[in-house]
């Protein structure tokens, strides 16, 4: 018989289901990702296909990087990570000013691309989603913290 005294955890009061992600922050995680496939094919759609010269030259590689974070952050989110659910909203909103200028000029232009009109539609339910998902990411990692403490 032992005499030690019973320790009571943090990780007694929660339990798994607590710390896994839900179908909000699935779904969310594809959203962002999809649209950062769409952002990173806008990108590469006027790199390789469609050259652009002058002032606006840079701005395919800011749609490049700006998908492939928006990819990375993505699936971080369906993970639950609280991290990525707050880096997503301002990656969001970055993308989706570029990506609303970056239509206004190429149809002013001439330069219309159904990608682009694809992008703004994959960008909609991502940056709808995304504010619910930061209290559920926030819950999942503080019920993941206490569990592995």
């Amino acid at each position: 018989m032992s005499s030690m005294p019973a320790v009571h955890l943090d990780a007694d009061d929660v339990s798994y289901e607590e710390a896994r992600p839900g179908a909000l922050l699935t779904l969310t995680g594809v959203a962002v990702g999809a649209a950062g496939m769409c952002t990173a094919a806008i990108g590469g759609q006027f790199l390789f296909i469609i050259p652009v010269y002058g002032w606006i030259a840079p701005l395919p590689y800011l749609f490049v990087v700006a998908g492939v974070v928006s990819m990375i952050l993505g699936g971080l989110l369906t993970q639950g990570r609280a991290a990525a659910a707050w880096l997503t909203i301002p990656t969001l909103l970055g993308t989706s000013v570029l990506t609303l200028g970056w239509l206004i000029y190429t149809t002013m232009s001439g330069l219309f691309s159904l990608m682009v009109v694809f992008g703004m539609l994959a960008l909609a339910p991502a940056a709808l989603l995304a504010p619910f998902a930061v209290p559920a990411a926030m819950r999942v990692t503080r019920a993941r913290k206490q569990l592995y403490a």
